[in-house]
């Protein structure tokens, strides 16, 4: 059997289509370092080889280009961290197997991602046992919320929504990449520790399309430029040093050198600028008319919002307030909107659910206790990492207190 993640192995899927082969999940220190049981990652790659991406299923994946599904199961992460793992776990939670159109979506990259934010919801309504029906409106009506919420003395229809990465966001990330990764991949004899960041400048060309139509022309030369930067800084005398390179419409590319190799630190890779303000907009206008129109006009119902990593909670509800108050007074039946926000519990990610309710939306529907329901079932696994880590970090401690001369002294 080829060893796991070899380009032999890699090519072998293309024909077995075994990304389980070896288990590596079993292995011992696989399961030392874990927040779960043996028993527990078996039963979770047991509904992903089953029924998720069973061996015909990811043969195909194989064959086809690269994509979002093939590199979740090319799973190299930690436990504690791996997407592979979670969507496991909420697989099993879930009781995906019941839900055959849903594991269809869950195998097409194109349709991924907001599978996968449902599958999580009907994880976190099972653990937190919330009666819940999954497309109650799917036989032949224009109107198919994702979900029916039972709550007490009252029903609420759902439809959830994940923020994906929008085609500016997208060209952004590629810009970064160009001047960026050949540096990691191919640097410089004197390897040094390195650092490069776009400017504000930068930033400003990227809101216009004039803007990005010059940045388009002149990445080349840019890339260029800051590969010359970067030479210059390190053959510095003494570091850390930093420079700026510069094009007739202004600075643009910052580059940090803190040593050479060997002398403690490691280059950063630190992503593009992030346009907060337009990924928050994008984010609303994408998704309340659209979700909204799920919902039928007879019955109360709420949208569900992963706003993703970009958009900022207090202009999305921004947005959702002003909606409220025009273009959305033409849907009554929506009566609130949660966003899911990303957030950390000590160092470990996790989620937040923020509601933005109508004035109008019922008291039983703004109670407190079922989104406080939802947010726990929403982070079963964070919730489970942190607990690990502490008890972990406690371990440690008493070994190093029993160890001779260790602990307090008087």
């Amino acid at each position: 059997m080829e060893q796991r993640l070899t380009q032999e192995w890699r090519r072998a899927l293309q024909q077995t289509g075994h990304w389980f082969e070896p288990p590596w999940w079993r292995t011992p220190d696989y399961v030392d370092s874990s927040p779960w049981s043996l028993q527990e990652l078996d039963a979770a790659f047991d509904v992903l080889t089953r029924h998720i991406y069973p061996q015909k299923v990811a043969r195909r994946m194989f064959r086809d280009e690269p994509g979002l599904a093939q590199r979740l199961l090319l799973d190299f992460w930690a436990p504690h961290i791996s997407e592979l793992v979670a969507l496991g776990f909420d697989a099993r939670d879930a009781e995906a197997w019941n839900y055959s159109k849903l594991i269809q979506r869950l195998q097409r990259d194109e349709q991924f991602e907001g599978a996968r934010f449902e599958l999580s919801l009907m994880a976190a309504f099972h653990r937190t046992g919330m009666p819940f029906r999954f497309e109650p409106l799917a036989s032949g009506q224009s109107s198919n919320p994702d979900f029916e919420l039972m709550l007490d003395g009252t029903s609420l229809f759902i439809d959830a929504k994940c923020a994906q990465t929008g085609k500016w966001r997208e060209e952004e990330e590629s810009w970064f990449n160009t001047l960026s990764l050949d540096l990691f991949l191919d640097p410089p004899e004197s390897h040094p520790m390195f650092r490069i960041d776009t400017t504000e400048k930068f930033a400003e060309l990227q809101r216009s399309e004039e803007g990005r139509s010059w940045l388009r022309r002149n990445l080349p030369e840019l890339k260029v430029r800051v590969r010359d930067m970067l030479e210059t800084l390190a053959r510095a005398d003494s570091f850390p040093v930093q420079g700026t390179v510069e094009l007739p419409v202004g600075k643009l590319v910052n580059v940090y050198v803190s040593g050479l190799m060997g002398s403690g630190g490691q280059s950063m890779m630190t992503g593009p600028t992030i346009d907060a303000e337009r990924e928050s907009i994008r984010v609303a206008q994408n998704f309340l008319r659209k979700g909204a129109s799920q919902l039928p006009r007879d019955r109360q119902g709420a949208l569900i919002i992963d706003i993703g990593d970009d958009a900022s909670a207090a202009r999305v509800e921004q947005e959702v307030r002003s909606w409220f108050s025009g273009d959305g007074a033409a849907y009554p039946q929506l009566v609130g909107v949660l966003l899911v926000v990303p957030a950390l519990l000590g160092n470990t990610h996790c989620q937040m659910v923020c509601p933005v309710w109508r004035d109008t939306a019922p008291w039983e529907v703004q109670e407190e206790s079922w989104r406080d329901r939802l947010e726990t079932g929403l982070n079963w696994r964070p919730l489970c990492v942190a607990e690990w880590k502490e008890q972990r970090s406690s371990e440690m401690q008493g070994t190093a207190d029993a160890r001779p001369g260790g602990g307090e002294h008087a």
